[in-house]
């Protein structure tokens, strides 16, 4: 008479050990660290296409942790199946997949703006969608959206830092990138649905 999860725990920690064991066998190349961190973050911050990139970040970060934390609360007061929810997610990351192995090309046919606008542009456009949501089994169409506004964005972002990361701080670049979108973008996002 009450959930069980076990199963999902399980295969999550199968995924881990899989992790784990392919990570063993990559070879890492460690650069020397810098002197001086907070000189390197100043470095960083004082140039104006890094903050503009920094801001573009933080705030599609703060569009997916939005949607990441409330989605599956608005689908639930539609009454969506427990299943159901772990499949919006499945769907919309299985999407991805081929769209990632052609990542390159596209990011170079179109441009890493033109794919943030693009980005910003399908998140409008899921929100506004999902806004007029009355039956859950209709988010699906908006979910392959994430294939723009998460997957190919996200490509863009990342190939973003090495043109505009100065000598030596491409590594805090990159952490940085990945900390303002996930960490801080998503902690607004969620703050924000939550107010």
């Amino acid at each position: 008479g009450h959930q069980e999860y076990m199963s999902a725990f399980l295969l999550g920690d199968l995924f881990v050990i899989g992790a784990v064991i392919g990570a063993s066998f990559i070879t890492i190349n460690v650069v020397d660290k810098t002197d001086n961190i907070m000189r390197d973050l100043k470095v960083l911050v004082s140039k104006f296409e890094i903050d503009v990139y920094f801001v573009m970040i933080l705030i599609l970060g703060s569009l997916w942790g939005y949607i990441e934390n409330y989605l599956f609360v608005f689908l639930k007061e539609l009454d969506a199946p427990n299943y159901m929810l772990g499949l919006t997610l499945t769907v919309g990351m299985f999407a991805g997949i081929p769209f990632l192995f052609l990542a390159d090309p596209i990011v170079a046919k179109l441009g890493r703006p033109l794919i943030f606008m693009m980005s910003f542009f399908t998140y409008a456009i899921r929100m506004f969608g999902y806004s007029f949501l009355t039956n859950p089994w209709w988010c699906f169409p908006f979910e392959l959206l994430e294939v723009v506004s998460y997957q190919l964005m996200w490509v863009a972002a990342l190939t973003y830092c090495p043109l505009l990361a100065p000598k030596g701080l491409l590594a805090t670049m990159t952490g940085l990138a990945g900390s303002v979108h996930y960490s801080v973008g998503r902690g607004m996002g969620a703050f924000m649905g939550g107010f």
